[in-house]
């Protein structure tokens, strides 16, 4: 059984900024922190309503997937089967027993992502590597040997409907999808 610090890492992150941050637990039991005090984005490229493509052979072209601003859910209705990926969203989470920082960023109406490993460190201070990619932390997984269709929407903490009810209530607020 893991000790009590382990159980309590998201609750001393969420204390740091409980306006702003809040933790969601996994099916697995494991937990992340949602952190919104960048303020999230709806660009231009949301409107196009297109997903990232993890299952063919161009997932590593990044021009094939270039102007993508969603994941793909099949689990849920079909309205709701597309997931905004917007700048400003962050999550603390644990993959593969390391910690990590996730960070969607924009730079000319483009979506960057942001990771960054802290190894054990439940304080997520003492970094150890981290990289920016263009293909929604796909890269990173592979790196990591975290691979699995579901596993970008694990680590962001995209199967909590309340999170994905917010991210796309601010979409179609700008738009009318």
């Amino acid at each position: 059984m893991p000790s009590n610090i382990s159980h309590t890492w998201y609750t001393t992150l969420v204390a740091q900024d409980p306006n702003n941050r809040h933790a969601i637990q996994r099916s697995n039991g494991c937990w992340s922190v949602i952190d919104y005090s960048a303020g999230l984005r709806v660009l231009d490229l949301h409107n196009e309503a297109k997903a990232f493509d993890f299952n063919t052979n161009n997932i590593y072209n990044e021009e094939y997937n270039r102007n993508s601003g969603y994941i793909l859910s099949r689990n849920q209705e079909e309205k709701r089967a597309l997931i905004p990926l917007l700048p400003g969203y962050v999550v603390f989470t644990a993959a593969g027993k390391k910690r990590f920082k996730l960070s969607i960023l924009e730079k000319n109406n483009q979506l960057l992502f942001l990771w960054e490993e802290f190894g054990l460190d439940t304080s997520y201070t003492n970094k150890k590597a981290q990289g920016v990619e263009r293909l929604a932390f796909h890269c990173m997984l592979k790196e990591y040997g975290l691979e699995s269709n579901n596993t970008i929407r694990l680590l962001l903490g995209l199967y909590d409907s309340q999170t994905i009810n917010k991210l796309q209530k601010l979409v179609h607020d700008k738009f009318s999808l």
